[in-house]
């Protein structure tokens, strides 16, 4: 990545890990990359418990219900969506309704009742933990990539820390 050499930091991301197509958040658990800057680690991870109905053609087909989402949704789901924009278009926040289940004919719909998100954690040269009680450590963009397009910001947080 370009930003390595113009901002100093070493960005660990094996992005053969990646899955293509899925960038958002839901397809994976646990630790996605590191960014390492003058002895300070941040670390992005997808972290949260999904919980989830699939349904297609108004029947019920799979469920699942991680904890802390150990990446199990990619395996279970990946063979009912290509991608980010077919699951997107199939997400329903909230519980099983049969309205729903109706309207989308032959599609999957998937209901949704807990998903995860990405979040990041700082650790200091010392080896200390910086989180929530310094920093807001939740990413806004749900997409893997998407969180390691501004460095900056991360270092001006371990800027402000030091």
């Amino acid at each position: 990545m370009e930003q390595e050499k113009e901002l100093g930091v070493k960005i660990k991301l094996d992005i053969t890990s990646i899955y293509e197509g899925r960038q958002d958040a839901i397809w994976y658990g646990g630790s996605i990359g590191t960014i390492e800057y003058d002895g300070y680690i941040v670390e992005i991870e997808s972290v949260g418990e999904i919980v989830a109905d699939l349904y297609i053609g108004g029947e019920y087909i799979e469920n699942i219900s991680t904890d802390w989402n150990n990446g199990v949704f990619f395996e279970k789901f990946s063979e009912y969506f290509n991608n980010d924009k077919e699951l997107l278009k199939s997400v329903i926040y909230g519980d099983v309704t049969d309205e729903y289940t109706e309207e989308f004919g032959e599609k999957p719909v998937l209901f949704v009742q807990n998903n995860n998100w990405l979040e990041f954690n700082m650790t200091s040269k010392d080896g200390h933990s910086l989180h929530a009680g310094f920093i807001d450590n939740i990413i806004e963009d749900n997409d893997v990539l998407g969180a390691f397009e501004d460095i900056k910001f991360y270092l001006d947080l371990i800027k402000e820390y030091r």
